[in-house]
């Protein structure tokens, strides 16, 4: 019975130093941030600061021993933030900086640089193979009117007789054509948003200050349309190296005859589309393979900045209530202390009562 009234007692001491703890910390109005501790705090630290709309803002964590109590508290030019609209703008920019700085780095923003440069001058990247083919095409119509010298065969008869392969290039090489347009179209699409992407990294990084709010769709839009130019991309390498090697061996077949024009007619055409679309092809590989890890770089940037971002919004709102929250959780654990107590002594007493007198 003694010991039950002592931890009683004991625990209503402490409940009234979580109280008197609580009104401290509620009616506190300071500005160091030292004094915006809740009870049963363990301790807080300075994890960042962002800029935003000109003002730059400090991002404090507070630890507390009860895990709900712990959270985020911003502070500006010395003042507390309190206002939940501002506070929500602090934790999207706190989220932004956090995933650039620890999910990118110098590295990638360059690959993000060299991806959209790419993107950009896709136009030049085809221009070659383009003019190659457009050439060959040109040549394969005019063979069936010019006649081998002191012969009466045309260029177009000897050439389909010692590749036989040739007759069906024409449709191969109007299609490539096709495929290197719809890839400068749509590939040149996506180079000015990656481009944003680095610019708008490299600024987060470097402490400065952006419209973080649109950086969740330029995000989402760089990253769709990189996967939408990786997907073509590694479509057009395929069909590129095909049509390389296959003019390519049609070219070596023809310059086997050494016959002058055939070779100039023909040949010389058919290599320099080969060669054109080999050298397009390490391109467009290259390409493919930094835009995949631009975009794998970007979703994970863009994921991980939602994430900071809720768990410092959510972070700030415990701690606006974080001596309540401790207040009641000893309020809760006093009347649980008073229920088991008070049951353990009518216990007591009903055997005290019910024991027979000796």
């Amino acid at each position: 019975m003694r010991r039950a009234r002592l931890c009683v007692v004991f625990l209503a001491a402490v409940a009234a130093l979580v109280l008197s703890g609580a009104a401290v910390s509620v009616a506190g109005a300071a500005s160091n941030p030292g004094d915006h501790t809740a009870p049963l705090d363990t301790g807080y630290e300075n994890v960042g600061e962002v800029t935003v709309d000109g003002t730059t803002y400090e991002v404090y964590r507070y630890e507390n021993v009860l895990p709900y109590a712990s959270g985020y508290e911003f502070f500006a030019d010395g003042e507390r933030v309190d206002d939940s609209e501002e506070a929500e703008r602090v934790a999207l920019a706190y989220g932004w900086k956090v995933a650039m700085t620890e999910e990118m780095d110098d590295g990638d923003v360059e690959t993000l640089r060299g991806v959209g440069t790419t993107a950009r001058r896709a136009g030049t990247v085809v221009s070659a193979p383009l003019s190659a083919i457009d050439a060959a095409l040109t040549a394969v119509d005019a063979a069936d009117g010019i006649d081998v010298p002191f012969t009466d065969t045309s260029v177009w008869d000897v050439a389909t007789s010692v590749s036989p392969e040739i007759r069906g290039v024409e449709s191969a090489l109007r299609t490539t054509r096709e495929e290197l347009r719809r890839w400068d179209d749509r590939v040149g699409n996506i180079g000015d948003d990656v481009t944003r992407v680095a610019d708008e990294a490299e600024t987060v990084r470097a402490s400065g200050e952006t419209e973080y709010d649109e950086l969740s769709a330029l995000f989402e839009d760089a990253a769709e349309g990189l996967e939408e130019a990786e997907e073509i991309s590694d479509a057009l390498a395929v069909d590129l190296s095909r049509v390389a090697e296959r003019t390519g061996e049609i070219a070596d077949d023809l310059d086997d005859l050494d016959i002058p024009r055939v070779g100039d007619r023909l040949a010389s055409p058919f290599r320099r589309v080969s060669t054109s679309l080999e050298n397009a092809t390490t391109t467009v590989e290259a390409f493919s393979e930094s835009a995949s890890e631009s975009r794998e770089v970007i979703e994970a940037t863009r994921e991980r900045a939602e994430t900071e971002e809720s768990a410092t919004a959510t972070g700030w709102g415990r701690r606006q209530t974080a001596a309540l929250r401790v207040y009641g959780t000893g309020v809760a654990l006093l009347t649980l202390v008073v229920a088991v107590g008070g049951y353990a002594y009518r216990r007591r007493l009903s055997a005290e009562e019910t024991r027979p007198d000796e």
